[in-house]
């Protein structure tokens, strides 16, 4: 199980992750009027090979409360394995 916390504010944006090139979850608004961070947010049980991996952001869009900076912030990533 991958999961990712990550920063809530007042000018977050709206933001879709992908994991190696592919959707991870559905989109996440960041808008929160006080900077905290999330609980951890589950983004998926892939298998993962040894190597490198890319874990991508895109900022999809803002909530219509926030101000317009759409910023975004990765606290951190956490990985559980079964083994």
């Amino acid at each position: 199980q991958v999961s990712v916390v990550l920063t809530k504010a007042r000018d977050y944006g709206i933001v879709q992750l992908t994991l190696d090139g592919k959707k991870a979850g559905e989109p996440i608004d960041l808008y929160n009027p006080e900077v905290i961070s999330t609980d951890p947010i589950p983004i998926g049980t892939p298998e993962l090979a040894e190597g490198d991996h890319t874990l991508g952001i895109e900022i999809v869009g803002a909530n219509e409360k926030a101000v317009p900076a759409h910023m975004f912030g990765l606290d951190y990533v956490i990985f559980e394995t079964n083994k």
